[in-house]
């Protein structure tokens, strides 16, 4: 029997194989193939099995975080997949939560609340914690905070956040379900606005810290002001990525 398997572990009769040397020449088969696809683009609240998770972001190499960020595993929460990373900047320890891929378009968003949680290897010394409630979009790349804990508390050996080049951070993420920041049949909504001029978005741009703008509004304010104007994080010309809808 000549099959083909579909993503489940059904499978469809397609013919015998003792009728498939008629469709074969060379020893090749073409197939004309139309696929229908459910134009709705978000998983049914059936199909999200969680909506929290905690995980633990273990930074094996402290040193290597002046040159690179270090990345915690891909986790699935709320039927979205996210990660965390973080990396030494400006004499800061920075965090931040990422959205990596969504089978949603630019319509939807998700509100999020997130704790990070910088743990000690001396159970006498208070955790670093702070929490974030975002609303992330699809042109929202990523929020956290710039500046987590200054690099020299870090790796203050009495405090013991570092140990054997080593440190631990908990991540708490709740992700809440997604939502529609607009109709279909209706004009967007303010999401869809510069935060600068107002207007509805041109040749949109993101700053590092995630915030999203016209590319020419926000060029113009970090060249006079070097910094986001959202958050205050501090922002150069070479930060500012296009982001395409």
């Amino acid at each position: 029997m000549f099959e083909i398997k579909r993503l489940s572990s059904a499978t469809v009769e397609i013919m015998r194989s003792s009728d498939l040397a008629q469709y074969t020449q060379n020893d090749y088969i073409t197939f004309d193939v139309q696929l229908l696809v459910n134009p709705v683009l978000y998983q049914t609240v059936s199909k999200i099995d969680h909506m929290l998770t905690k995980f633990k972001l273990n930074v094996d190499n402290v040193s290597e975080l002046e040159t690179k960020s270090s990345i915690s595993p891909n986790v699935i929460v709320g039927g979205t997949a996210w990660n965390v990373f973080v990396q030494k900047i400006h004499g800061h320890l920075d965090i931040f939560l990422s959205q990596i891929n969504s089978v949603m378009n630019m319509n939807w968003s998700w509100m999020v609340k997130c704790s990070f949680t910088l743990l000690s290897f001396d159970k006498h010394v208070q955790p670093v914690k702070l929490c974030m409630e975002k609303d992330f979009t699809l042109g929202l790349a990523n929020w956290g905070f710039n500046e987590f804990i200054s690099w020299n508390s870090f790796i203050d050996p009495a405090l013991k956040y570092v140990e054997n080049g080593e440190a631990i951070f908990q991540i708490n993420l709740e992700v809440d379900l997604p939502k529609p920041l607009w109709k279909f049949d209706e004009k967007p909504t303010k999401s869809t606005e510069c935060p600068i001029c107002l207007q509805d978005l041109q040749s949109p741009a993101a700053t590092k810290c995630g915030h999203l703008f016209c590319n020419a509004c926000i060029r113009k304010s970090v060249d006079q002001h070097k910094k986001c104007p959202n958050s205050n994080a501090v922002a150069t010309l070479d930060d500012i990525r296009p982001i395409f809808l």
